[in-house]
């Protein structure tokens, strides 16, 4: 692993983290770094729902969008078979 910088942390929070780490079973850091994983995907959703929701009350750009995906209604199912199952290894089994 890449050598880090240090984070300081107050003790409140220290404590938490050391509580928390044992009982997970994991250390400090990895329960660090699980938390902003977490906050990241956190923020991203927060960024996209405003997005997609200032995108519903621009009715223009809505419509726009609405439009798109009527566009491609039915284009998922192309030319496949509904009964295709594909394995881990990649190859295709079909049912029925």
């Amino acid at each position: 692993m890449a050598q880090a910088g240090i984070v300081r942390i107050g003790k409140e929070h220290h404590q938490i983290l050391r509580q928390l780490a044992k009982r997970m079973g994991e250390s400090m850091q990895t329960v660090v770094e699980k938390a902003i994983d977490e906050l990241r995907r956190e923020q991203f959703f927060a960024e996209f729902n405003a997005a997609y929701g200032a995108l519903k009350n621009n009715s223009e750009e809505w419509r726009k969008e609405l439009a798109d995906r009527q566009s491609l209604e039915g284009t998922l199912q192309d030319d496949l078979d509904p009964n295709e199952i594909w394995s881990e290894d990649g190859s295709v089994v079909v049912n029925g």
